[in-house]
């Protein structure tokens, strides 16, 4: 008897299984909830998830490095460049991105600055970076700004009010987005004094033996 009502509730249990597949029979049953699924992706009802979107919208493709000057740059205490063919003494060499060579100080570092990065409407990337700094509080105080960073495009400002925001600030494009969109921020060294001299390199900042 007991293997008999066994197979009956087998049965049973497979027939219902194509039936709740289908869709929901009652309450309760059924595919999940339609979900939020945040930045850049959609909710697909067929497969009962999030999937990203294809391809990402304002997602700009990653920057192109400058290239390297040949030999390193020395950076001398106090934010003075120096191109050589190699490090000198007590010093020593790191290889960045691109294969960008720097001389660093260990008994007094210097940030190794972005000169890798290329300019950005025109502006070098580290008097980008300074316009973006001096002008900093200034949008972070506008209405409805939440976080500003630097992108390939100029300042992105992640805003739900983009009409307070001027187009440019010191001919730097200011480009607004969703405070859902991923923020994407450089952080690299700032404002360096460079000595002038002869063979004096304007887009790279640094001068030439």
């Amino acid at each position: 008897m007991s293997r008999m009502l066994l197979l009956v509730a087998f049965v049973w249990s497979w027939m219902l299984l194509p039936a709740w597949a289908e869709g929901p029979q009652q309450e309760g049953i059924g595919p999940p909830p339609e979900q939020q699924c945040g930045p850049y992706a959609h909710w697909d009802a067929e497969v009962g998830r999030c999937r990203r979107d294809v391809p990402p919208p304002d997602i700009p493709p990653p920057p192109q490095l400058l290239p390297p000057p040949p030999g390193v740059i020395i950076l001398q205490p106090g934010g003075v460049r120096e191109q050589a063919d190699s490090c000198p003494k007590r010093f020593k060499e790191i290889v960045e991105m691109g294969g960008w060579r720097f001389c660093v100080d260990p008994e007094h570092p210097e940030t190794i600055p972005p000169l890798m990065a290329p300019p950005i409407a025109g502006i070098p990337y580290e008097e980008a970076l300074a316009i973006l700094e001096r002008h900093r509080e200034e949008i972070m105080r506008l209405p409805g700004v939440q976080s500003i960073g630097m992108g390939a495009e100029g300042i992105r400002v992640y805003t739900d009010n983009p009409a307070v925001l001027p187009p440019e600030v010191e001919g730097l494009p200011i480009k607004s987005l969703s405070p859902m969109g991923p923020a994407r921020f450089l952080n690299h060294s700032e404002n360096t004094r460079i000595r002038p001299h002869q063979g004096y390199d304007e887009r790279l900042g640094i001068r030439h033996p």
